[in-house]
Parts: C-alpha cells; structure tokens; sequence
C-alpha cells in the first residue's frame, strides 16, 4: 500500500494513518463553518480505509467535526463494525492533523515563495487556524457531565423500549447518537463509537452495568441517585 496524502517537504511518517491536513480554502462552498479539513488512510484487516473530516473553531481551539468513513478502494463497501470500533485511531489522526495546521504559515509562506499569490485575507486566516491547532487544550474535549451521562444512560433503556418502527432497524446506536446531538445542540450527529464510549464512561458512573459483548446494560446503582461527585 502507498504512501499517500503526503506532502513532499514532510518526512515519511512508515506507520498508519497517514494524514493530510489544511485550512479551508475561502473560496471552498458548503463548508462556511469549517477552518480546516483532513484526509487520512490507515489500514485495518489488511484493508485501507480513508477517513475525512473537517474542524471547527471552538473556545478551547479547533474540535473535529463531520468525521466520514469509507473503504479507500471501494466507496460502496460497508465499514464494519470491527473497523469503526477497533480500526480507526481518530484521536491519533486529530493530533497528526492538528501538528500539521500548526504549520500551515510555513506552508503558505512556500507557496509565496514560489510564485502563488495568496487571496486577500489568506494569511490572516491560515495564522488563525494554526492558532487554534495550538491553543487546543491537552487531553482534547472538556469531560462529559455526569448530568450529561445519566441522561445517555436513561435515553438507552428508552429507546429499547420504544418500538422499532420508530426509528431504523438494526440502527440502535446510530439512534441513540440522532438523540444526542438533539439534546446537546450539536451542529453534527456523534459518532456510534463515540456514543458507545459514552455509555462506557456511564457504566464507570454507575449509571450502568453490564455491556459486554452480545449484553446488554441494565440500570446501575447510581442510575437514579446522585452521589457521585464530578
């Protein structure tokens, strides 16, 4: 498998994900909110997949939004669940990306030197992107509110409760993630894999039990009490 998205003045990074990484061109349609977008291949199962995404500028710096899967080769391919739960390193991939948008005025300033005349206000708005890859705080996004996980946790039992015809068959996370974005305001849908990390730190909580693989949770001690602490 190649080496691709590479830009020739970086070294070879020999291990996946391979990630590409620039500010929003001023002219791109469509993506008004975004500053900055990705592109990325990894491998997994001996298949190459491409991952693309886009940042946003938040309080605390850039956060990765409107994250897209697909087989590199094969577009129509379905992503298993093994490669989005296992197979896909998104937090490795937003620190690759966001080394990369740290540097993008070195970028810009060799494409000045080499006779490409940015648009009007192109600095401003590469130095701000590298800004917020900087500025983005250690650890990534501020924790989830316990307030935030008992919710998840009483929005599972009741979406198994509420009847399939309700919502897709077969789609009970990626309904349990349309909830999500509903009750948080969210500009994007959360990932499944990120929705079952939440459920995972909820079992941590107490909020739940169980979980397994081929289980599923069952309410916990601290489901409908509050005594923990943040």
């Amino acid at each position: 498998m190649p080496i691709v998205f590479r830009d020739p003045l970086e070294p070879v990074v020999e291990h996946p994900p391979w990630v590409f990484a620039r500010p929003v061109p001023s002219d791109e349609p469509g993506e008004s909110d975004a500053v900055a977008y990705l592109l990325a291949v990894t491998i997994h199962a001996d298949e190459p997949w491409l991952i693309r995404g886009y940042f946003q500028q938040g309080a605390s710096g850039l956060g990765l939004t409107r994250v897209a899967f697909e087989h590199f080769d094969d577009p129509t391919r379905e992503v298993p669940p093994a490669t989005l739960k296992d197979g896909i390193a998104l937090g490795t991939i937003r620190d690759r990306a966001l080394a990369k948008l740290r540097d993008a005025p070195l970028h810009l300033q060799a494409n000045t030197i080499q006779g490409w005349a940015p648009a009007p206000g192109e600095e401003s708005r590469v130095d701000a992107v590298a800004a917020g890859a900087k500025s983005r705080r250690r650890g990534g996004r501020a924790p989830h509110s316990p307030e935030y996980l008992r919710w998840l946790a009483r929005e599972y039992f009741a979406v198994l409760d509420t009847p399939q015809s309700q919502w897709e068959r077969g789609k009970f996370y990626a309904e349990l993630a349309k909830r999500s974005r509903k009750h948080r305001e969210l500009r994007f849908t959360p990932t499944i894999p990120t929705i079952r990390t939440q459920l995972e730190k909820a079992e941590k909580r107490g909020f739940l039990i169980g979980g397994m693989r081929g289980k599923r949770y069952t309410p916990g001690p601290n489901l409908y009490e509050r005594t923990e602490e943040r």
